[in-house]
């Protein structure tokens, strides 16, 4: 029961912060930058930025990134395939979002409520400081 109330939480985070379907490929680990904004016992997780351009428009135009902790990434990736197995009826060319909406009917309503805003301490859009390195910049590089 659990994973299924996980399942749906995180079925409600992609509603509200993912365009597009998201892979384990577009999970970047968090670049010493990122960490410095972390507290130091969240410093102490394994953290992970999702690509940027599967955020919705509103944040990419806000320069904020999505993190999650290692729990919250694969917890995600589950939703993403319970979402394509409960839309698999579909047809192949609907968009995710299209996918998502069909699939929130397949769990109760409270986790589809809009009236309050899920938190989590296992993922969460950060700023990054402008003096901060482009966290998608993995080159040990500094010019």
């Amino acid at each position: 029961m659990f994973d299924f109330i996980e399942t749906g939480r995180n079925i409600q985070i992609l509603y509200r912060y993912a365009q597009r379907e998201i892979l384990a490929s577009d999970f970047f680990e968090l670049t010493a930058e990122g960490y410095q904004q972390l507290s130091a016992i969240e410093q102490t997780q394994k953290w992970y930025m999702l690509n940027p351009e599967k955020l919705n428009k509103n944040y990419i135009e806000e320069g904020s990134y999505f993190i999650v902790n290692e729990r919250e990434k694969a917890i995600l990736l589950i939703a993403v395939k319970f979402i394509n197995f409960a839309s698999e009826n579909l047809p192949t060319d609907s968009s995710f979002l299209e996918r998502l909406l069909y699939a929130k009917h397949c769990i109760p309503d409270f986790f589809s409520s809009t009236s309050e805003k899920i938190e989590s301490n296992n993922c969460r859009i950060i700023q990054l400081y402008p003096y901060c390195n482009n966290p998608l910049d993995q080159s040990d590089d500094k010019n």
